[in-house]
């Protein structure tokens, strides 16, 4: 039986609502700025700073959803409650992942241009191109927030420690 000290379950809740909101935030403005953007009288800006995005903010939303699951499930106790923050952080390491991967592909179009012979510009890396924001991307950010609650629950339950 895994057991884990009172104090470690309770960094470990508010920890995890406290990610939990802020991809809760993040996905709510994404999908709204989404939506906003389908409507062809509105204009395709960025609310708040963020990009209308319809997919990364549901993803957000869900990632948000599992974060909240565990704040909740933590303090009943419940052993499997510490699977919540790893999949949440798993989770968010695949989009974090997907949104890098687009952003490489962007510098290796920069690139190839280069080779064409336009001039070189870093403002790919954080321009509006093909998924907003680049690497300023708040999902990629909220990973690595994110990514030491899920390596602590993980080890944690690999090792059955007892504090």
């Amino acid at each position: 039986m895994l057991r884990v000290s009172e104090r470690t379950i309770r960094m470990f809740s508010i920890y995890s609502l406290l990610i939990g909101i802020a991809y809760l935030l993040v996905g709510i403005i994404e999908f709204i700025g989404g939506l906003l953007a389908i409507i062809p009288s509105k204009e395709t800006s960025m609310l708040y700073g963020f990009p209308p995005d319809l997919l990364g903010g549901f993803s957000a939303i869900v990632i948000s959803l599992i974060f909240l699951g565990g704040a909740i499930a933590l303090p009943k106790g419940k052993q499997e409650a510490l699977g919540y923050p790893i999949v949440g952080a798993i989770l968010g390491g695949i989009f974090a992942l997907a949104y890098l991967l687009i952003i490489i592909a962007d510098g290796v179009s920069a690139c190839l241009g280069v080779l064409e012979g336009e001039p070189w510009s870093w403002s790919w890396l954080v321009s509006e191109s093909t998924i907003g924001l680049g690497i300023l991307r708040p999902e990629i950010w909220l990973f690595l927030v994110s990514a030491p609650l899920g390596y602590s629950s993980y080890r944690r339950v690999k090792t059955r420690e007892v504090s």
